[in-house]
């Protein structure tokens, strides 16, 4: 996969046309992909190149000067993400000041004409520009008399509402990972840094400070190295200190460790069962 960083003072010429996706996509879920599907099988039908747009940071750290914002995917996990969804080109637009001050106009100029899009494909909510006056329906004006067309995604629904990145950060922060599969589509993995072990295979665990992570509690977890998984539960304490057991030893893994949450640990579960009957037949 082709990735190409954009900047507003210097956007490059793009000679082959490409379909390309536009979006912010943290976590990459369920309607995400129902996007990027339906403009990788457009792609194929007109024989050309399947791109992505995306940005960095996210709006809310530039426009509400929103610092330390947490993400439900970083940068590296997207691009890893993307390229596992067989994208050839992935765009990753610069956010900053100069870019949110664009009018619609000179963002279909400079992000759609000028970087030789055939079609774009966006999602029913899809706003551009500055104070986000453009949307999907000002990117069908411009595209009427154009030779590149525009596909509108319809919502996508889990449970009656909406799937967002929004409302899956909200089900992460609860510790919800129960739900978070049918809005995903997989289970919710941070990159973390794995501290010394101790006799027990016991280790400190240090999420990354940009992701978003879950209420205190105990969780099932798998950790995938470069030699493979390992299975455990972690203790997720108040200030996001983090403690992982694990059934045995971990590798080293020069790739580093991601941390999949499967679910509320199961022990907790069992505990709270055997205190309810204690307090119920004594």
């Amino acid at each position: 996969m082709e990735v190409i960083h954009l900047d507003h003072s210097a956007i490059p010429a793009i000679k082959e046309r490409h379909v390309m996706a536009i979006g912010f996509f943290d976590g990459v879920h369920l309607g995400h992909q129902e996007l990027l599907n339906e403009a990788r099988d457009l792609a194929e039908r007109k024989g050309c190149r399947f791109s992505v747009m995306t940005f960095s940071p996210h709006p809310s750290e530039v426009i509400r000067k929103h610092s330390g914002f947490q993400y439900l995917m970083t940068l590296p996990q997207k691009v890893a993400k993307m390229e596992r969804l067989g994208v050839d080109t992935l765009f990753i637009t610069k956010f900053d000041l100069n870019f949110a001050s664009l009018r619609p106009t000179e963002f279909v100029q400079k992000y759609i004409r000028d970087i030789n899009a055939c079609h774009v494909v966006v999602g029913f909510d899809f706003t551009f520009g500055f104070k986000a006056e453009g949307d999907a329906e000002l990117l069908k004006q411009e595209s009427s008399n154009e030779p590149w067309g525009v596909s509108v995604i319809s919502k996508k629904k889990c449970a009656e509402e909406k799937i967002s990145s929004t409302r899956i950060r909200n089900m992460v922060k609860a510790g919800d990972f129960s739900s978070i599969l049918n809005c995903l589509g997989e289970h919710y993995t941070v990159r973390v840094e794995v501290g010394a072990e101790d006799p027990a295979c016991h280790y400190t665990v240090h999420g990354d400070p940009n992701a978003v992570l879950p209420a205190s509690g105990s969780y099932d977890v798998e950790v995938k190295t470069d030699q493979g998984s390992k299975y455990g539960y972690l203790k997720m304490h108040e200030g996001e200190k983090m403690e992982l057991s694990v059934f045995s030893p971990l590798e080293g893994s020069k790739d580093g460790y991601e941390l999949i949450f499967v679910g509320r640990s199961q022990e907790v579960q069992e505990k709270t069962m055997e205190r309810m009957e204690e307090i119920v037949y004594g």
